[in-house]
């Protein structure tokens, strides 16, 4: 029971975190999913409700692609030739 009861507050905090990321966390997600369908966001709701404390963990930190992490990586559409 405590084990269900321990699974019930992390399903709980993962669907309260999941409106919330619904919401605001995929704009900060990354430039390219800003723009990202309802039905698009709607399918990746499950894996934010179960990664919830990762993802909370990024968003805090505003760590979220290897752009922000790495700003030396040149964009891909520069042709070097």
């Amino acid at each position: 029971m405590l084990i269900l009861n321990i699974f019930g507050g992390y399903l709980l905090l993962g669907c309260a975190f999941g409106v919330a990321f619904f919401l605001r966390g995929y704009a900060a997600l990354a430039p390219e999913a800003r723009h990202a369908s309802v039905i698009l966001r709607l399918m990746w709701s499950p894996a934010a409700i179960m990664l919830w404390p990762l993802l909370l963990g990024k968003w805090v930190a505003g760590k979220w692609s290897r752009r922000e992490r790495s700003p030396k990586t040149p964009p891909a559409f520069i042709d070097k030739t």
